[in-house]
């Protein structure tokens, strides 16, 4: 019963990601329904203000023959210019009044392009009808206003009209706005409060689950520590390398427990001294440089060193110290060995008494009928060897 109900559990991951959802959803909505709200608001007040620009040109054509100055003054002058509510009037296109004296002297006889110079103000002032006022939320110098005007003709000319209103104006300076700041924190307290605390739970349970995996690494990594030691001990009962010597025939056998540690890479290098005497001279010499990961195979005047777990470099860098540099040693017909999992390499060193080293990489278990092959390995009897020294 415990097994089926803890199967059905979600992971704590996704219960956070759901509860995340969940709060950015209802979010999304709150914040449509704001934003649906204002916008509402902002179509009621742009209506009231077209009224109020059909007025401004009924008021215009009552009298015929009046000056643009007469309209200025007289019709337009009801409203004082700020920047927040101010009018514009354009005469053929050309500007005769915006906002107040000092700006309309600015703009004077100038395109309406001019001041309406975004994409949105260009659309609204060349849409505007005859006999009709239209509205809409333009943008001008970075600031949006709710724009109501009206194109109609007057003695003989076609006049613009438009009366600007700040979006602020409606918006900051309204009820809505305290109602909007309140809605607001609330909405946002209580999604803070339900996304912090299914993350809290989360946490909670991801700790736990830490803990569990940790105690299960711990001991898995313990197992494996002890499984290690065991098999190091078991080969080192075999193949004890820090003073040994052993015979090539022992190879195979080496090879195969390498394979079962997994002890890769290794460098296995083959050296063909001049005689047995050189071949013993320098196996003196490398009891003191090479430590006990480098295993020593012989036969006669050929010797096979394995680098358990080094790469070719560290293998070069051992030998140079019991040689000397020098260029490696040209391909020959068993260059280019294809055999999977191992890599044919050149040496850049010489050893005294001895030709150029053979050498390759082992990145996994390989046939040592193949491996022998790689190296150049003498056939042969491979049952004698050299005792540990």
């Amino acid at each position: 019963m415990s097994s089926k109900k803890k199967s059905r559990r979600l992971p704590t991951p996704a219960v956070a990601v759901i509860s995340v959802a969940i709060a950015l959803a209802a979010a999304a909505f709150s914040w449509w329904q704001l934003t649906g709200y204002e916008n509402n608001l902002l179509e009621i007040f742009a209506k009231q203000q077209d009224q109020y620009v059909q007025l401004a040109v009924d008021q215009i054509n009552r009298e015929a023959d009046r000056t643009d100055e007469d309209i200025v003054e007289n019709v337009l002058g009801s409203i004082s210019g700020s920047s927040s509510q101010y009018w514009t009037l354009s005469k053929k296109n050309s500007l005769i009044f915006v906002k107040d004296v000092t700006d309309s002297s600015r703009y004077r006889g100038f395109s309406s392009k001019t001041y309406y110079r975004t994409h949105s103000a260009e659309a609204f002032i060349a849409g505007l009808s005859r006999g009709r006022v239209d509205h809409a939320i333009i943008d001008i110098d970075g600031r949006e206003f709710i724009a109501s005007g009206s194109k109609f003709s007057y003695n003989g000319h076609t006049y613009r009209l438009c009366l600007l209103t700040g979006k602020h104006v409606v918006i900051d300076q309204n009820a809505y706005l305290a109602a909007r700041v309140n809605l607001g924190v609330t909405i946002g307290a209580v999604l803070v409060i339900f996304v912090g605390a299914c993350i809290g739970m989360s946490l909670r349970n991801d700790a736990i689950a830490r803990r569990l995996r940790t105690a299960e690494a711990e001991a898995l990594e313990l197992r494996h520590t002890v499984e290690d030691l065991n098999r190091q001990i078991m080969g080192r009962k075999r193949f004890d390398t820090a003073r040994s010597l052993f015979a090539l025939g022992e190879a195979p056998t080496f090879f195969g427990r390498l394979a079962a540690a997994e002890k890769y890479p290794a460098t296995c290098v083959s050296l063909r001294f001049d005689s047995v005497s050189a071949l013993d001279a320098f196996v003196d010499r490398a009891r003191g440089v090479l430590d006990e990961s480098v295993v020593r195979f012989a036969r006669g005047s050929q010797l096979l060193l394995v680098f358990v777990g080094a790469d070719p470099k560290t293998a070069e860098y051992a030998l140079s110290l019991l040689g000397e540099k020098a260029m490696p040693a040209a391909a020959d017909d068993n260059s280019g060995l294809e055999v999977e999992g191992v890599e044919d390499v050149r040496l850049a060193v010489r050893i005294e008494g001895a030709a150029a080293p053979r050498a390759v990489v082992l990145r996994r278990d390989v046939d040592w009928g193949c491996l022998a092959h790689a190296l150049d390995l003498a056939d042969g009897d491979m049952s004698a060897a050299s005792e540990d020294a």
